[in-house]
């Protein structure tokens, strides 16, 4: 049975584990009973309830002959729907029509508030609660909508429509709450192809997997600092591997890798080959081609692209094709460019106690923007904003830009200033707020940071949405012309220090754009004003929302997505949640760019559908598809992760002694290695493989059952491998040998073929070690029979 026959195995075994039971995609069914109005008796409606100033009318509707008005006069008049069953773990699409007359907001949280309610079977106790939108002004009838992911623990829901302490008529018509999305089934899928996430533009795979030994990596100097992130890679394999100079000989090597662009000859010839019906100009500036084949009992690996991050994406792509239980990679041939310039997520002060797995994983899913703000250290760049940076946060801030950039991450680092109340309001017209700002973000510039941002948003909840003080009369009370103002202020001041610098903001009407009251519209036309270099970061989800912020604000946006963030953020999430559903429309010409919130480490799932699918829609969005993702990210999970997960508890193989070189008479030891640090034999059900050749151990190799001799001359790798009742362990251990008359350690380290002379049991003489080989090929020569590969030697401890 072949790896792949397995892996469809697999998703037929958990289809059932991961399919909601019962639960089916309902789109043409409303929960919300009468969701018209037309129903009822005299004054009252059926199942709504009512509060306050409210009109069961004929005068204005939107549809059909009867709608709901209500108005307050700075109180608060609601309607509730009648209670629905919550649909178990999917996502609902609220919607509604509305048409407003002057909503007068009383206060920085009292608007006109379309809200969802979320309870448990009692119906008394409230779980949680969504302020879907939130309006004032006046406007003609429009259509709102959001959505929200009911959470686990969820029985039943109820939606209000308020006035809230404010003063304003609106009228309600043909309310809608159904069920748009829920957990697709795992199915059973073709896995003819490799997964691959984000997935490629063009793949091509033949099922064939391609054996990976000593590696010889042919690159240019400058490729040598992106190939280094293979080598974890090529270490859980145990698998040495040398650079070799352009036009070095490669013939010593089995597996070899190139990697290049356009000017490498032999680079060019392989794409025109393999890729016959696209040019290297196809590739734009981050795309790249990635072929692997056998030929002469070699395994080739070809990485191409125009640029070195071009050539990095290939890298990562790499990483997924390679299967190092087995030591192998896939045949493929895949060409991939991606579609939108910008692609990553916005994080918190929770990933940077994570810093590097961070980054690592941005980096394998091809994602290049990160945007940081907020609590982020010690909230300097928040409540705290005024504050200088001290020593010790400026070495943090700058290890931080260094990592990102080896991975080719830009970060872009926001202040958003602001208090934790009314009372520290910033003044928007003060050359001294303006400066400290520009101060800050100079310092910034110092460490590293090219990328730079304000972000006004949420400021409602601190009473900073209005203006205080000077600005009232400054900017004639107006407070989209008050951040324009501060924004243009601070960018063109540090512009004047540092031409090299980008710029964004996020805005304090940064949701809902299409479906706006007049104040914000106006406010959001304001931005509008700002000069056109400086972009402008919110949270969209609709191409009309989009669309209307191009027409608001004279620039496509940077996307800010919520998807996920907004309901998983309280509980951990399940071990498998929604995929991503965002319209395919989505594109350069409509925005400038798209990151998803990331869970909190601790709150996400299991399976990172988050982080696959999310990536998958941020490389290509016209090419996404939410069903296709989501089975590819549950088959990375279960190819990986669960294999990972089965051998979990099998105990690591150990040899003894460490890599060197020693007199003889000299014998290897291998154990496993129990809690308490003890050297134990093979466990009941365990056994342990080995090999003195360099092979990866099968269930075919010799079985270890005592200490055996290498006798002198001998320049050999022995591996060990666990298995438990045959299923071998996800690694195995490895160590280089060679046996001198002399005991000493000379210059250089030698291996070769494995001795032909019998083994003998002999007792182990300990010496020095090799923590790990580095150099190239420096010389081939014979010994005991067979070629031989020199590497410097590196002493323990040192570099």
């Amino acid at each position: 049975m072949n790896r792949l026959t397995q892996i469809a195995i697999l998703f037929w075994i958990v289809t059932l584990a991961l399919t909601p039971a019962g639960r089916t995609l309902a789109q043409s069914e409303n929960l919300i009973e009468n969701p018209g109005f037309e129903q009822g008796q005299g004054d009252t409606v059926d199942v709504w309830g009512f509060y306050g100033d409210i009109t069961w009318t004929d005068d204005e509707v939107h549809s059909g002959e009867r709608a709901m008005r209500i108005a307050a006069e700075n109180s608060t008049s609601s309607i509730q729907s009648s209670w629905f069953q919550a649909p178990a773990h999917a996502r609902v699409e609220v919607s509604a029509w509305l048409k407003a007359e002057n909503v007068i907001s009383s206060g920085s949280y009292f608007k006109l508030r379309v809200t969802l309610q979320a309870f448990a079977e009692d119906k008394e106790t409230r779980l949680r609660h969504w302020d879907l939108i939130a309006l004032d002004g006046s406007f003609d009838w429009k259509r709102i909508e959001s959505s929200v992911i009911v959470p686990p623990g969820v029985d039943y829901m109820r939606l209000s429509i308020q006035i809230t302490e404010s003063t304003g008529v609106t009228w309600v018509d043909d309310v809608d709450v159904r069920v748009a999305q829920t957990i697709p089934p795992v199915e059973e899928i073709d896995l003819g192809a490799p997964v691959v996430l984000p997935q490629p533009w063009q793949l091509h795979a033949d099922g064939d997997e391609l054996p990976l030994r000593r590696v010889g990596i042919v690159a240019d100097d400058g490729d040598r600092r992106i190939l280094q992130a293979l080598t974890p890679v090529l270490k859980q394999m145990d698998l040495a591997y040398v650079f070799v100079p352009t036009g070095g000989a490669v013939d010593l090597y089995d597996t070899i890798i190139y990697a290049g662009n356009s000017n490498n000859a032999q680079l060019t010839r392989i794409f025109g080959d393999r890729f016959r019906n696209i040019a290297w100009s196809d590739l734009g500036n981050e795309g790249y081609f990635l072929a692997t084949w056998q030929e002469r009992r070699k395994t080739y690996i070809a990485l191409g692209g125009n640029s070195e991050v071009a050539r990095f994406y290939a890298l990562q792509t790499l990483k997924q094709l390679i299967d190092p239980e087995r030591s192998s990679v896939a045949a493929v041939e895949i060409a991939d460019r991606p579609s939108l310039a910008l692609r990553g997520v916005p994080v918190g002060i929770q990933w940077f106690r994570m810093q590097n797995e961070l980054l690592d994983r941005m980096a394998s899913f091809k994602l290049n923007f990160v945007w940081v703000q907020g609590s982020f250290l010690n909230e300097k760049f928040w409540f705290r904003w005024r504050e200088p940076l001290t020593e010790d946060e400026k070495t943090r801030i700058a290890d931080f830009v260094r990592a990102a950039q080896q991975r080719f991450i830009t970060p872009h680092i926001a202040i958003a200033p602001r208090g934790p109340d009314a009372d520290g309001y910033t003044t928007y017209s003060s050359d001294a707020e303006i400066d400290l700002v520009v101060d800050k973000m100079a310092d910034l510039y110092t460490l590293g940071v090219r990328h730079f941002g304000l972000s006004f948003d949420d400021m409602v909840n601190f009473g900073q949405d209005v203006l205080y003080g000077d600005d009232i009369d400054f900017f004639d009370n107006d407070v989209g012309a008050a951040h324009v103002y501060f924004t243009e202020q601070v960018y063109s001041r540090l512009f004047e220090r540092h031409p090299d610098i980008s710029f964004m903001m996020v805005p304090m009407t940064y949701d809902a754009l299409s479906h706006r009251g007049d104040t914000d519209e106006a406010y959001l036309r304001a931005l509008g004003q700002l000069p056109a270099e400086i972009g402008i970061y919110s949270a969209i989800e609709r191409t009309k929302g989009a669309a209307a912020a191009i027409e608001l604000t004279n620039r496509p946006h940077m996307i800010w997505d919520n998807f996920w963030s907004s309901f998983y953020q309280r509980d951990p999430a399940p071990e498998t949640v929604l995929p991503l559903e965002r319209p395919m429309e989505f594109g350069e010409g409509l925005i400038r760019g798209y990151s998803f919130a990331p869970l909190i480490p601790t709150l996400e799932d299991e399976y990172l559908i988050t982080w696959r699918t999310g990536a998958d829609y941020a490389w290509a969005p016209e090419r996404y598809d939410a069903n296709a993702s989501y089975q590819l990210a549950a088959a990375q999970h279960l190819t990986r992760d669960d294999v990972a997960d089965q051998v979990s508890s099998i105990p690591s193989p150990v040899i003894l002694p460490d890599s060197g070189i020693y007199a003889p008479p000299f014998a290897v030891t291998i154990g496993l290695l129990t809690e308490d640090g003890v050297l134990a034999e093979e466990a009941d059900g365990v056994e342990i493989r080995y090999t003195i050749d360099g092979a990866i151990p099968t269930a075919e190799s010799p079985r270890y059952t005592r200490p055996f001799a290498l006798l002198n001359g001998s320049n050999v790798r022995v591996r060990a491998r666990v298995f438990e009742q045959g299923v071998a362990a996800p690694g195995s251990a490895s160590a280089f040998f060679a046996v001198s008359p002399e005991g000493a350690v000379p210059p250089a380290v030698v291996f070769g073929p494995a001795p032909t002379s019998p083994l003998a049991l002999l007792q182990p003489i300990t010496q020095s070690r090799i923590t790990r080989v580095i150099g190239s090929v420096a010389a081939v020569g014979a010994i005991a029979g067979g070629a031989y590969w020199v590497y410097k030697k590196q002493v323990a401890g040192s570099r």
